[in-house]
């Protein structure tokens, strides 16, 4: 009985590899070929694996050596210490994945390379690019991954992700939805990538290890909910188990409607020319009537592309395309030709007849602006157009005193005093919290998760007070994240 329900939790991982090759394009393993010779199916197809030493990996290692061993195919597998937890933890989850294959090789041809990374590089990437530890660590780990692909001439490396990460990553991405390019998927296939787990649970997963009497490791980080993944799994996934019968069938559902939708538009995003404007690597454009002609959807979509061509690689947030698209209030055949917004150091110019992609600046860490202002009137600064509107004078013609501020053409919904100071913060500047206690700005931007190259970009407002420039605003919604207003208790 236990050996049934071994062959037929691998030959699922089986069915989940095929399918993975079917949408890469190769041919896949067939039952028929099982008794060939080694020596022609070596030469059909290299696999690798992954390997952490959690129960997902160790059940990816375990099965794809069945099945290699069916086929008579040799298998890579590459462990990763990122030495980030105690070294007797993290050393010793990569002694055991050394073990394993060890053990593993009495049937099959495993080759085994363990990657060291220097304690406390991931954490001085962390804190030098403002990004979380575990994106800092997948950083390290895909670079190992690519390196490894490479020297090895693997086709494909195989990863443990498997159902219940894939439920986890779409609540999270629902719940964090910030990305334009919002996927609530973790795909099957991604280049070199592939999941053949991915529609197996991980309650089959342990089944099928212990039927084995096989062990795992268990990362201690997985119980810290301060990570947004731990705490879904930790505390959504019981809550919706308990009273929500049937939801893991109605968000995969979701899920792949979503992905169906997503081709979709990426096919209609296709059908629309891009030009590489002539003299520059990092000028496109496309025309003005297509997308003036084109959904919602498709403006949102065919934006982020013209940014991606230009040269944007962070990820783009969704509210900063709506802000884009709701300031495109005047027609094109009206007077006013041109209307520019910015994002990183690519500036877009919707022209009469063309919407145009620009790299203006190489590099923005360095980017610095400053100007007092005095007067009502129209600005121009790196980010784009400022306005100083004179607020109206009240019913019975006191003058208010007061302005507002537009960026870009959107109202920032803040008063103010002249003069005033824009300019990008610096490096230990301070604004006020609701709480009255002093935030970092640059804690700030972090929260927000903003790009270290986007972050010079952000203008903040200073207003006099008491003889000295206090910043009272940061200005993010313009690159599509918050705006931070002080607002004066009465």
């Amino acid at each position: 009985m236990n050996q049934t329900k071994i062959e037929l939790f691998e030959s699922k991982v089986l069915k989940g590899l095929n399918g993975c090759l079917k949408r890469s394009g190769v041919e896949v393993l067939r039952e028929d070929e099982a008794l060939l010779g080694a020596e022609a199916l070596c030469k059909k197809l290299s696999l690798a694996a992954a390997v952490s030493g959690g129960a997902d990996s160790v059940a990816l290692l375990y099965s794809l050596s069945a099945i290699c061993k069916k086929y008579g195919l040799s298998l890579n597998v590459i462990t990763v210490n990122h030495n980030i937890r105690a070294a007797e933890e993290t050393c010793g989850d990569a002694d055991f994945v050394q073990a394993l294959c060890k053990k593993l090789r009495d049937d099959v041809t495993i080759n085994c390379e363990r990657v060291e990374i220097e304690r406390d590089a991931i954490l001085k990437y962390s804190q030098e690019n403002k990004t979380g530890i575990e994106e800092a660590a997948r950083v390290f780990r895909y670079k190992a991954f690519e390196r490894f692909i490479a020297e090895n001439n693997i086709d494909f490396l195989c990863l443990a992700h498997n159902k219940n990460d894939q439920l986890e990553t779409a609540l999270m991405r629902f719940l964090q939805a910030n990305d334009a390019d919002f996927s609530p998927a973790i795909p099957y296939i991604r280049g070199k990538y592939i999941r053949p787990l991915l529609d197996i649970s991980r309650e089959e997963i342990e089944e099928y290890l212990t039927l084995q009497a096989a062990e795992w490791r268990t990362d201690s980080s997985n119980f810290d909910t301060k990570y947004l993944r731990n705490k879904i799994r930790q505390k959504l996934v019981p809550f919706l188990n308990d009273n929500f019968e049937g939801w893991q069938n109605a968000v995969l559902s979701g899920v792949e409607k979503s992905e169906l939708n997503k081709e979709l538009v990426s096919e209609l995003v296709e059908k629309v020319s891009f030009t590489q404007e002539e003299g520059s690597s990092g000028k496109f454009s496309f025309s003005r009537k297509d997308f003036d002609s084109a959904p919602s959807a498709i403006k949102h979509r065919l934006l982020l592309k013209g940014l991606n061509l230009a040269g944007v690689s962070e990820r783009v947030p969704h509210s900063f395309l709506s802000e884009v698209l709701e300031s495109l209030t005047v027609p094109v055949s009206a007077s006013v030709k041109i209307t520019k917004k910015r994002f990183a150091d690519v500036e877009i110019s919707f022209k009469k007849d063309k919407v145009l992609f620009e790299k203006v600046k190489k590099n923005n860490t360095d980017l610095v602006f400053f100007d007092i202002i005095e007067e009502t009137g129209s600005f121009e600064f790196p980010f784009g157009t400022v306005e100083i509107l004179r607020l109206e004078n009240k019913s019975d013609g006191t003058d208010v005193g007061k302005c507002k501020l537009r960026i870009n053409g959107s109202v920032v919904e803040h008063c103010f005093s002249l003069p005033v100071c824009i300019q990008n913060a610096q490096l230990d500047d301070c604004v006020k919290a609701s709480d009255g206690s002093m935030r970092k700005i640059s804690d700030i931007y972090s929260d927000w998760h903003v790009p270290v190259e986007v972050r010079p970009q952000i203008p903040v407002l200073l207003e006099l007070k008491e003889r000295e420039f206090v910043i009272t605003c940061v200005l993010g919604k313009m690159l599509g994240f918050k705006d931070w207003i002080v607002y004066e208790k009465n």
